[in-house]
């Protein structure tokens, strides 16, 4: 599994220079048994640069909390089954805890034991963002037939399983009703960026990434909209294997469930993962998930 992984980088390199040279680590990263080393591997679904920069002070604020070095690992980008390489790495024992979209889990949990570690409240009621060309006049669901659309990851919750099932309720057939063949960005911010420059007349997208653009100004709403806002469902969830050490994981649940919101120093961490605050999850959460899953043969019924 190539992947891209940052550990302790010196101050005065700039995170694209720490970046092109972490393209040269291959797998062997996870094979790295030298010393007391936690292994998190981060799921895909943005600009990797981007999910590195911002997960670095929760990188450090880990290392402190359970006094071992951490390492971070993302799947190679550019390639159609990144995120099935990080349920594999999990399964394979190649990390030890991973950052996972709730279908991903539902595909490991299918594959090994596993233990529930931090949610963030708001992934229990997630959402996806339909979104459209303004100029298009497209106004719900049903209006996106006979235009291009693009979902993200084929293994997405929110760009792929659940868009899906909620068009196919309001009876749209993807592979039939959308002009062209079917299309997978591979990211979020590839979907944005394939609508926004006109490559595709609408997609989905995970609702989290779309705001967070807009807040930085990079979505022109003169050119798209959000279209449809579909139901919440639970998404993302902290994952470890049932046979990782138990007490690490036990320090690993606490740091992420007691991180307070108002205090200085959490709200930093809270503001890079996206979080309001964590709880703990249960397997039912997920229930949902792997019934849509099972009904779309996107996994087998065991």
């Amino acid at each position: 599994m190539p992947t891209l992984t940052k550990g302790k980088a010196k101050k005065n390199i700039s995170s694209i220079a720490v970046l092109c040279l972490l393209l040269l680590v291959n797998h062997s990263t996870f094979a790295d048994d030298m010393g007391k080393v936690l292994k998190i591997g981060l799921l895909p679904d943005d600009n990797t640069e981007i999910i590195l920069d911002r997960f670095e002070p929760v990188r450090l604020r880990i290392e402190k909390e359970i006094d071992c070095a951490v390492k971070v690992a993302i799947p190679a980008m550019g390639k159609n089954h990144s995120y099935e390489d990080l349920v594999n790495a999990l399964i394979e024992g190649k990390i030890d805890l991973a950052y996972l979209g709730g279908f991903s889990y539902v595909k490991a949990a299918s594959k090994i034991p596993t233990t529930l570690i931090a949610m963030r409240k708001k992934d229990t009621k997630f959402r996806s963002y339909f979104i459209a060309q303004r100029s298009l006049n497209i106004k719900s669901l049903t209006d996106l037939k006979g235009h291009s659309f693009t979902f993200g990851s084929s293994s997405s919750t929110s760009g792929h399983l659940m868009p899906r099932h909620f068009l196919i309720k309001k009876g749209i057939t993807p592979e039939k009703d959308f002009k062209g063949a079917e299309q997978y960005s591979g990211t979020h911010g590839n979907t944005l960026r394939m609508v926004m420059s006109g490559q595709v007349d609408a997609g989905v997208l995970n609702s989290n990434v779309y705001d967070r653009y807009l807040q930085e100004g990079k979505i022109n709403t003169d050119k798209i909209e959000v279209v449809w806002v579909t139901p919440g469902y639970s998404d993302y969830i902290w994952v470890a294997s049932e046979t990782f050490n138990k007490n690490v994981k036990d320090k690993l649940s606490n740091f992420f469930i007691n991180l307070t919101p108002g205090s200085l120093e959490d709200n930093k961490i809270l503001k890079s993962l996206e979080a309001d605050y964590y709880i703990s999850p249960k397997r039912k959460m997920f229930s949902k998930l792997k019934e849509v899953a099972i009904k779309l043969n996107m996994i087998k019924d065991p």
